[in-house]
């Protein structure tokens, strides 16, 4: 069909005859020459400058920018399938418009594809993807997007393919229908090419959420390579946009913002669209593969290739592979956390020997880094062999090549399908050795066969197989508890229903520890369902009613509430809000208390504890003192009570009458910044002196060996040595050895500790350490990649997302963090309460808000977190690996005068509770318009461990929180070696 494109403008702001005015807005009308009627979803906009929209239905759009943002040479450009686009310079549109309104376009003649109807038969395959984690999504959120584009690529493994269905996952939509358009664009170059379609396709989302499916069988859409298709929007019905595709963090994704504009590619990023296509089915045929003359050998040095792997298996296929090339040029590639070395081999009458002994001559060491060696391999290969077991511990996999790729292992545990992911969709094979024999590999090698085999999700594999039960106290399930395998770093928590599941052996002994109970140590043996009962320690605690538990909101008698929690001990307790008007003594208080006695007046009572007669020791706010009568009940906020087996076990004598642990509004209020009356108290001098520094730790007999060393090479000799004669090496070796070579060469100290995250992998302990190590040493993308792997190993821990957004912030991912904040503050996460870190999440988001305020989207924020007079002048930053972690931090000011928070059973538990139940392990402290003068900062570890992986806490010190001139400081501390308080930081402020 011939159209004639027809564009009416109208300039409705008052220009008296020119375009002098700073603003300009259009008001315009597309129409048809030939019949003058209105021609819809018109891309209309200036190329490359975020200003643009599309026509509505009935042909009209409006179009406002600033004047000085336009220069003169700036196109305005018109583009709709099936005419010429047209071009406009800004210079021209006032002679243009001036003389007449009405601008055509002319129609482009397009040859039609043949339609050939033959009885070839067609197979059916589902590609793209509908997976999605949560976390990545794409877009809209107002009618000024009008004209943007979400795009991924989709990889097309067939000639003749034909495009039946685009399948969209939705997690969002607050419009009541929104209209799209369907494109498709070639993906020869990075970024999306020409549009393939001959017709528009337009379709109408309805639904909120789920899978929305767009028939494409009538546009006879046949592809050969990979596309990148895109979704559109052109039309809003109603007044709200609020519209989100999900997606998942690996993969190619592309945007444009606005009707013409640049297209922008979004990194770890892939949106869930799925396609379903057909291609012609191929009896008896097989094509075969051209024989490279060149091939590129990727060969995975990391510390987990060492474990469940043929090696013998993989170097004889390659061996015979090689042999029936006869002739050809192999560049091998080592790697691990980066291309290790490199080396050239030319192969002549299929004799291997020189490179085999190259392979069999490899150290292995280290985590994997897949986006390293694709970027920096330089490959020009005709195909690619990549020997791994998929295991990619520091980045995502990312976009590979362009040339065949064909993945090749032995292990049972490798990742299949990311391996078989990666070989299909660039036109290659993966070569399974624990099911392909080296005949049937070799074939795959040489002809164009289609890879049937189906692997369930790693996960899946493992469990099959695995040790299972339920852990409980008193019949009563235990949430959170660790069971582990002794002697590896093999560890899973139970659930809410006190199940566990892990991958254990017979003979293998597991571990099962919790907070406050006695450690557990079973034997397998041919029962795969062990169920384990723990038990707690004497009367370390009585009753608790803390966090999660249903207190009874009718009932305000005079006693304190008691109630039966899941945690499997308990406590006396009380809470502020027990606290009546009524009571003004602080005896007041202690009388409601089961098995606390008081006789006497208010002011010089007898206290005792059941039936001891001595006088418990008082605490408040973590400081052991005698004038605690005059306490306000009105300022207490918490009093546990602790009987004299506890009590003795914490504090020696002292507690041999039990303990009354207070802790005051006054003291939380410091915590939050609000007040610093901690240092007018009495009885908080500091008087200890000096201390050993935290960085006098203790020196392992490994690191004091290699302090003998006289070179570089002799200690490298020494290590390995070491890492061979160890069953298996523990966290603190890697980190040590690792700061060792530190002094010698930073990349093989790099190498050392990044073990940690292959050997690692499912350990959150182990790859909490690794992730604050990473980003003391500023590598904040690879750190990023650990905390997304914590928050898929922890979905149901508030700290996993908390930290994911703090690394975007470090990132330069702002939107990505202000996204995951607004979800976390705002609730919208299901069946996870961040009220425990609320004020963390606050004070991150102002900090991201002040310092990055035209990089996101902070409009619907409410206006309390946009405050400009924001500001602290030093914030502290304590997290620590585990969440069973108890020590204390102390603070002490120029006065001499020392505050002390601690966590642990006896102090603040029941802060150690919360963390446990809502899944934190954090804390914040503020220092603002504070006594100016020499500041200390001491630590102490209260628990001791012996263990293959240690606590570990990750101090941050802001200097100018949230203001331009802001400093950072990241420490990583060894807080199992603390026994005894050490100095953590001096500093003047």
């Amino acid at each position: 069909m011939n159209k004639v494109l027809t564009i009416v403008f109208l300039t409705l702001l008052s220009f008296n005859g020119t375009f002098a005015q700073d603003i300009i807005k259009i008001e315009a009308y597309v129409l048809e020459k030939s019949t003058n009627k209105p021609l819809p979803y018109v891309n209309i906009g200036f190329w490359g400058k975020s200003i643009g929209t599309v026509s509505d239905e009935n042909g009209k759009f409006y179009l406002e920018y600033e004047e000085n943002y336009i220069g003169k040479f700036e196109v305005l450009q018109f583009s709709s399938l099936g005419y010429k686009m047209l071009q406009i310079k800004a210079s021209e549109l006032f002679s243009k418009l001036s003389e007449t309104n009405k601008i055509y376009l002319e129609p482009q003649n397009l040859a039609l594809d043949e339609v050939l109807i033959t009885s070839v038969q067609r197979e059916n395959k589902e590609t793209g993807s509908l997976d999605y984690d949560g976390l990545t999504l794409g877009y809209w959120k107002d009618k000024i997007a009008l004209g943007g584009e979400i795009a991924t690529k989709i990889k097309i493994t067939k000639k003749n393919s034909k495009l039946l269905d685009l399948k969209l996952r939705i997690l969002e939509n607050l419009s009541d229908s929104l209209k799209l358009r369907v494109n498709v664009y070639d993906s020869k170059k990075k970024l999306p090419g020409k549009n393939l379609l001959a017709t528009n396709i337009f379709h109408v989302v309805k639904q909120d959420k789920g899978i929305d499916t767009i028939n494409l069988r009538p546009y006879n859409i046949k592809v050969d390579d990979d596309i990148i298709v895109s979704i559109e929007l052109v039309e809003v019905f109603g007044n709200q946009v609020g519209f989100a595709i999900a997606g998942t963090n690996n993969g190619s994704t592309f945007t444009r913002y606005i009707s013409q504009d640049k297209w922008k590619p979004i990194k770890d990023a892939k949106m869930a669209f799925g396609v379903l296509i057909s291609y012609p089915k191929k009896e008896d045929e097989i094509e075969k593969r051209t024989p490279p003359q060149e091939i590129t050998i990727l060969w995975d040095t990391s510390a987990s290739m060492v474990f469940n792997r043929d090696v013998a298996t993989e170097m004889e296929f390659l061996r015979e592979y090689l042999n029936e090339l006869k002739t050809v040029s192999v560049q091998v590639t080592k790697f691990n956390t980066q291309t290790d070395e490199s080396k050239t081999f030319e192969i002549g009458n299929g004799n291997s020997d020189e490179l085999i002994n190259y392979l069999k001559n490899t150290n292995y060491e280290g985590g994997t880094d897949f986006s390293k060696v694709f970027l920096d391999s330089g490959i020009k290969s005709d195909l690619v062999m990549l020997f791994s077991d998929g295991i990619s511990t520091l980045s995502e996999v990312g976009e590979p090549l362009s040339c065949p790729i064909f993945c090749i292992g032995s292990s049972e545990n490798a990742n299949h399908n990311l391996l078989q992911n990666m070989s299909s969709s660039e036109n290659g094979y993966y070569i399974n050795l624990t099911k392909n024999t080296t005949d049937s590999a070799i074939k795959a090698m040489k002809f164009n066969i289609e890879d049937r085999h189906v692997y369930n999700l790693p996960e899946a594999n493992s469990a099959q197989n695995n040790v299972y039960g339920k852990i409980s106290s008193n019949s009563r399930p235990l949430e959170g508890v660790s069971v582990s395998i002794k002697g590896t770093y093999t560890e899973v928590f139970t659930n809410q229903e006190g199940a566990y599941s892990i991958p254990a052996q017979y003979g293998d002994k597991i571990v099962v520890n919790y907070f406050g109970a006695k450690e557990k140590e079973i034997e397998v043996s041919n029962n795969k369902n062990i169920d384990i009962e723990l038990e707690f320690e004497g009367e370390l605690l009585d009753k608790i009613s803390i966090i999660g538990v249903k207190r009874d909101t009718v009932s305000r008698d005079n006693m304190v509430r008691r109630a039966d929690r899941k945690y499997g001990y308990s406590t006396s307790y009380l809470a502020a809000e027990d606290i009546s008007p009524a009571d003004i003594y602080f005896v007041d208080i202690l009388r409601k208390m089961p098995g606390v006695n008081v006789s006497g007046p208010p002011q010089n009572p007898t206290i005792w504890i059941r039936d001891r007669k001595k006088t418990p020791a008082v605490f408040v706010d973590g400081i052991q003192t005698l004038n605690f009568l005059s306490i306000s009940p009105q300022n207490i906020s918490s009093i546990t009570i602790l009987r004299s087996l506890a009590a003795t076990n914490r504090f020696g004598s002292e507690g041999a009458g039990g303990a009354i642990m207070v802790t005051t509004k006054t003291a939380l209020q410091y915590k939050e910044g609000k007040a610093k009356n901690w240092a007018l108290k009495t009885g908080n001098d500091y008087e200890e002196g000096k201390l050993y520094p935290e960085t006098n730790t203790k020196i392992s007999k490994y690191i004091d060996e290699l302090y003998g060393a006289a070179s570089f090479n002799e200690a490298l000799a020494i290590y390995k040595n070491q890492k061979a004669n160890l069953k298996q090496p523990s966290i603190d070796f890697y980190l040590d050895a690792s700061e060792y070579f530190e002094r010698w060469d930073k990349e093989t100290a790099y190498n050392i500790f990044t073990n940690i995250a292959d050997l690692a992998f499912n350990n959150v302990k182990a790859l909490r350490t690794l992730a604050y190590k990473l980003e003391a040493l500023n590598k904040y993308g690879e750190a990023k990649y650990i905390y997304k792997r914590i928050l898929k190993l922890e979905p149901k821990r508030t700290q996993a997302y908390r930290d994911l957004a703090l690394i975007y912030q470090n990132t330069g991912e702002y939107n990505k963090a202000m996204l995951l904040y607004k979800q976390m503050l705002l609730g919208t996460i299901e069946d996870l309460d961040f009220s425990g870190i609320r004020d963390v999440l606050i004070n991150e988001l102002r900090h991201l808000v002040l310092l990055h305020k035209n990089e996101v989207d902070y409009e619907d924020l409410p206006s309390d977190l946009l405050s400009i007079n924001f500001k602290k002048d030093m914030r502290f930053v304590f997290e620590w690996n585990d969440p069973f972690a108890e020590f204390e931090i102390q603070f002490v000011n120029p006065d001499n005068k020392y505050f002390t928070w601690e966590l642990s059973t006896f102090a603040k538990n029941e802060r150690l509770m919360d963390g446990l139940k809502k899944g934190y392990q954090i804390e914040e402290f503020f220092i603002d318009d504070a006594k100016q003068g020499k500041w200390i900062i001491n630590i102490k570890n209260l628990k001791k461990e012996t263990t293959l992986n240690p606590t570990y806490l990750k101090y941050t010190v802001y200097e100018n929180f949230a203001q331009p001139n802001e400093s950072k400081t990241v420490r990583v501390i060894k807080l199992y070696e603390q026994e005894d308080k050490a100095t953590l930081h001096e500093f003047m402020y």
